[in-house]
């Protein structure tokens, strides 16, 4: 990076101002309270102002008219930035042989089945994409991105505005929780016809349900569902995602209210979660521990709510663990985890846990889709 400083004038008051050019587009404040942009040229005497529109004759010029920049300063200033562009482009090239190493490694990889072999292709897959993006469109990998999840998570927080109360809360962000896993499923290359006609059922359900606890209940058995659609893309064996979809039909079967069902969706989606991290990798003796954890606080519940927001926790923790182990940021995963704590303390009731619980859920599925 250049030292070399030039000087410039504030427009105000004149004062004279010496900067390197690594300065060059910052904005900075003079003493006498005005702000202003570094010129981005070293010598010009009158930085540019911010946001200044540019006239067809291509000077800039101020709100007030007066010329600050010749179109010779913004040609050497596209210039420079084109350079830069280039080297991007340049650097971009050499990485995609790579790129097209790791998709060619995937398909191979694909006719063993969902392999080990499968599994480490993906990541390097993922991680190509993120180095070439644009190499998502020959890549037989669905890549999720951040801004994706970002969005999901920003629609909900929009919706939960209009909540009345906290059982809208809950169905809001189950109602969240679907389009994430929806994005889980994706980002381990379940078929997307699939996906979709299950998430599309999950939310005609939720639609013609005539309460919100209804409305919160098929949301999570549409989250149970695409959570079996991602174990058994990640490699997990058919014969225990099945075991585990039974076992919640079989309760379902038993159950009374709409509010036991919930708890067995809950109870369902932390063991499509539990197969998702035992897959991943996640150590084992965590997964087992959290497991003996979740049935131990099952126990000693003293109503069913109790035990949707155990499982609701139970679940949280274990993406977590899955999250980590596919790549994931363990501080972010971590944080997520901590935020929950917090807010879980200051909660007055159960059903105040049971949100805290969702929307960590939420956002832990978003760490899981992204694996980052």
């Amino acid at each position: 990076m250049s030292t070399v400083k030039f000087s410039f004038k504030c427009l105000s008051c004149e004062k004279k101002f010496s900067a390197p050019i690594a300065l060059v587009g910052r904005l900075i404040k003079c003493s006498c309270g005005k702000s202003l942009t570094v010129p981005p040229v070293p010598g010009s005497q009158t930085p540019l102002p911010i946001s200044s529109p540019v006239n067809t004759s291509g000077t800039v010029r101020t709100l007030s008219g007066g010329v600050h920049t010749s179109q010779a300063t913004i040609n050497n200033f596209v210039k420079i930035n084109a350079g830069r562009s280039s080297s991007l482009h340049k650097k971009s090239t050499h990485r995609l042989p790579l790129v097209i190493i790791a998709f060619v490694a995937l398909i191979v990889a694909s006719y063993f089945g969902r392999s080990p072999l499968f599994r480490i292709a993906q990541k390097i897959a993922r991680t190509a994409i993120r180095v070439v993006p644009a190499a998502q469109v020959i890549s037989p990998l669905r890549v999720i991105s951040q801004a994706e999840v970002d969005s999901v998570i920003r629609q909900t927080l929009r919706n939960d505005i209009s909540s009345k109360n906290v059982y809208q809360q809950m169905a809001t962000y189950a109602s969240g929780c679907i389009k994430i896993s929806e994005l889980v499923a994706l980002s381990y290359g379940a078929n997307p016809a699939e996906v979709e006609s299950t998430r599309q059922s999950a939310e005609t359900a939720e639609i013609s349900s005539t309460t919100v606890h209804q409305q919160k209940t098929v949301a999570l058995e549409g989250c149970l569902h695409l959570l079996a659609l991602a174990a058994r893309s990640s490699g997990c064996a058919a014969a225990s995602v099945d075991s585990a979809l039974s076992q919640v039909r079989a309760a379902d079967r038993a159950s009374t209210t709409v509010h036991q069902q919930c708890a067995n969706y809950c109870s369902g989606c932390l063991r499509c979660a539990e197969l998702i991290a035992f897959q991943e990798g996640a150590p084992a003796d965590r997964v087992q521990s959290l497991m003996s954890s979740v049935r131990t606080g099952n126990v000693a519940a003293e109503t069913v709510h109790q035990q949707t927001t155990n499982y609701l926790s139970g679940l949280s923790q274990m993406l977590a663990l899955a999250a980590k182990a596919r790549g994931s940021s363990v501080a972010k995963a971590d944080s997520i985890l901590q935020e929950m704590r917090i807010a879980d303390v200051a909660s007055k009731t159960v059903f105040q846990q049971e949100v805290t619980a969702l929307v960590g859920v939420m956002k832990l599925l978003s760490a899981l889709a992204t694996g980052n």
